[in-house]
C-alpha cells in the first residue's frame, strides 16, 4: 500500500477523527474506507449507465442473442477485473 499525505482544515480533521473513533478504527483506515465506498458507488453508477444504454438499444430492436463467445469474453473481463481487487 502506498502512502498519501493530505492537509485538512481543523474542522474536517475533527470530523474524520470523531467518525473514525465511532467506527473503532484509525483516521487513516476511515478515510480509506470512505474512498473505497466512493469508488464502488462510482462503479455502480457506471454500470447503471451502461445497463440503460443496453435497455434503450433493446427497446429500439437493436439487441441480439448472446453467443458462447460473447459469454466467454464477458467472463474473461470479469475475471481480469476481479484479480486487481482486494476483498
Amino acid at each position: 500500500m502506498s502512502a498519501l499525505q493530505i492537509a485538512l482544515p481543523k474542522q474536517l480533521k475533527s470530523f474524520v477523527d470523531d467518525r473514525a473513533a465511532e467506527a473503532g478504527c484509525s483516521s487513516s483506515a476511515f478515510v480509506t474506507q470512505v474512498l473505497q465506498d466512493y469508488q464502488k458507488a462510482e462503479e455502480l453508477k457506471q454500470l447503471k449507465e451502461m445497463l440503460m444504454v443496453g435497455i434503450r438499444q433493446l427497446q429500439r430492436g437493436e439487441g441480439r442473442p448472446m453467443t458462447k463467445a460473447d459469454w466467454n469474453r464477458l467472463h474473461a473481463r470479469i475475471a481480469k477485473r476481479g484479480k486487481g481487487r482486494k476483498k
